[in-house]
């Protein structure tokens, strides 16, 4: 069954454009409106909307919430919770955040129009202060909002600490940690366990905070540069970790012999980058389970069993690592 982004692959088009077409956002021109639906139909992919009336009382309509620019990372969440969705019985629309700042009364008119009837949220924003104010089932995926709302997370913390315990097994001294400019308290996490572990072990490390959240090779090059003596490297999300191998080819520094480099997330491209990437994997299906399980629970006015919920990760051994 064709997902949206096998969509947003064969219109060469965003996940986040594909959505706005779906939801019938005047933000989308013509032109690319016509290439979506052709796409749409050429797949044979059915969205809800499109089925909306016949199926409204037969099943449970959800919303996910994502960021207005999309990762590689949100794309595979975004595939994750289609599946989960249908294991479950829902159907999955997706929204992203900048289609959400509508004022209160276009708001409710549109999870009326769709009948939704709760939603996931992927990204921290200020738009989850209007689910709490009009009661709306709501549920946060791989970020924490409050102590209020339920949250489904993997253990970033341990997560930073696997990293750490990594490359300390290879007795490296040298060591650098290159972060998003995210200040997501599940990042944060991650940071957080990798420092600690290292400081238990009495080994001190640098760390670089990127200027945006997409990673500017010029400055991680300048970076590598006054740090050339550097031998391992943890980088908080995977797109950094790439992004890094192709600075280090650029200054003809060897990836494991010179440099060992772990990432977060494992992404798809983990398994084809060259060399391919060490990183801590999330289980984004279990975690879509989870969200999806705490969701109905929500809908369905039960008690849930945990309000946060944190789900064990892996480490991925591959090239980047010896």
């Amino acid at each position: 069954m064709p997902s949206i982004k096998d969509v947003a692959k064969q219109a060469n088009v965003s996940i986040a454009t594909v959505s706005r077409v779906l939801n019938n956002s005047s933000s989308v021109n013509e032109e690319t409106k016509k290439i979506v639906t052709d796409a749409i139909s050429l797949l044979g992919y059915k969205h809800q909307k499109y089925e909306q009336q016949s199926i409204k009382d037969k099943t449970t309509i959800i919303g996910l919430i994502v960021p207005l620019i999309s990762t590689y990372y949100y794309k595979e969440l975004i595939e994750s919770m289609e599946n989960s969705s249908i294991k479950s019985n829902f159907k999955l629309m997706i929204f992203n955040s900048e289609e959400m700042n509508k004022s209160t009364n276009e708001f409710i008119k549109m999870i009326d129009d769709y009948h939704i009837k709760g939603f996931i949220c992927a990204v921290d924003s200020k738009i989850i202060d209007k689910f709490i104010s009009l009661k709306i089932p709501l549920v946060t995926i791989d970020h924490v909002y409050n102590n209020n709302i339920p949250s489904v997370t993997s253990d970033n913390y341990q997560g930073g600490i696997v990293a750490a315990k990594k490359l300390l097994s290879l007795n490296l001294k040298n060591i650098i940690h290159i972060k998003s400019s995210s200040s997501l308290f599940t990042h944060e996490s991650r940071t957080q366990g990798f420092i600690d572990q290292l400081e238990k072990n009495n080994v001190n490390s640098i760390t670089l905070t990127l200027s945006s959240k997409t990673p500017d090779l010029i400055e991680i090059e300048k970076f590598i540069r006054l740090h050339d003596n550097v031998e391992g490297i943890f980088c908080s999300n995977d797109l950094i970790a790439i992004s890094l191998i192709n600075v280090l080819a650029k200054l003809n520094m060897d990836i494991p012999k010179d440099v060992n480099i772990i990432g977060y997330n494992n992404i798809h491209f983990c398994e084809i980058s060259n060399p391919t990437l060490s990183t801590i994997a999330q289980p984004l299906d279990l975690m879509s389970l989870a969200a999806i399980k705490a969701l109905r629970a929500l809908i369905d006015n039960k008690p849930l069993q945990t309000i946060h919920e944190i789900l064990p990760v892996t480490l991925i051994e591959r090239d980047s690592t010896k």
